[in-house]
């Protein structure tokens, strides 16, 4: 429970200091060939490491990305896989090497979040992280 709770903590804080860090350069966003006509897959400068899938044009994404957070929690590293509406961030559980989307995608329909962080309206900057209690 606790590295649930400090997993949303840790990516929603790391998304909040991105979005107020504007010296770095952005990353460019690749299409995947591994891409099919259902949807799109989406890598940051070429990294194998990282890669979104882009679910219709609703705005609907899953991510997935490396983390490595040390001796602060068990596992410790990993692949995070996220999915997101714009408004809120659910959180699955993490795998111990990067799936291939097709997996990925098949977790949505096994599985539920494990956390999910909801952004508040109105630019107060607050966050609300809410987890499953299953």
């Amino acid at each position: 429970m606790m590295a649930t709770i400090l997993l949303g903590a840790a990516l929603s804080a790391a998304e909040e200091k991105s979005d107020k860090d504007d010296s770095s350069e952005p990353a460019v966003w690749c299409r995947d060939t591994a891409t099919v006509r259902q949807y799109g897959i989406y890598r940051p400068n070429g990294d194998n490491d990282t890669y979104t899938i882009g679910l219709g044009d609703a705005g609907i994404s899953v991510s997935l990305m490396k983390y490595n957070f040390g001796e602060l929690i068990t596992p410790s590293r990993g692949y995070l896989m996220s999915v997101s509406d714009g408004v809120t961030k659910q959180i699955f559980p993490p795998f111990n090497r990067i799936p291939k989307p097709d997996q990925a995608l098949d977790v949505l329909n096994k599985y539920r979040p494990v956390t999910s962080i909801d952004i508040k309206p109105g630019g107060d900057g607050g966050t609300q992280i809410n987890v499953t209690t299953d």
